[in-house]
């Protein structure tokens, strides 16, 4: 649990220079690229050890592209940022319980993490089938990067 947090907390912090340098579309791009590579390969690795280094990766990961779902979600809107942080967190938690629920199905029902892995590998797959649709991946202003301009 400690690589958990600590890689979420170290993506968090500096995540933001790699927003600034790769723009958000790519950000979000390699990170569900990522997201899916670390996902396929988590459940082959025989050792706890490396098992806690993919997680903890996973986490950095997540760490570093929260902001940048959050600054996409709230650049679609100037006047309803706070709707727009109630719908998104509103669905984290909702996600959340049904990935539980989900989660307890396909523990009963595959061997190891194997089950759980393939349906979070699927729903990534998934999400960047979304996104390229939506074209966020092309080329566009980061939010996240003017903020960073403006406070220094």
């Amino acid at each position: 649990m400690i690589a958990l947090g600590l890689g979420t907390a170290l993506g968090s912090l500096f995540g933001n220079h790699l927003v600034k340098k790769l723009g958000e579309g790519k950000s979000l791009l390699f990170s569900l690229i990522g997201l899916i590579i670390l996902y396929a390969v988590l459940p082959f690795s025989t050792k706890l050890a490396i098992a806690v280094i993919i997680f903890f990766v996973i986490f950095l990961i997540g760490g570093f592209v929260f902001p940048v779902f959050m600054s996409i979600f709230q650049s679609l809107t100037t006047t309803a940022r706070g709707t727009m942080s109630s719908i998104s967190s509103a669905t984290m938690y909702g996600g959340t319980t049904l990935g539980g629920a989900i989660g307890g199905l396909l523990f009963g029902s595959f061997p190891g993490f194997m089950g759980i892995s393939f349906f979070t590998v699927l729903m990534y797959i998934l999400s960047l089938f979304i996104y390229t649709s939506s074209g966020i991946f092309k080329v566009r202003k980061s939010v996240v990067h003017d903020a960073i301009e403006k406070t220094q």
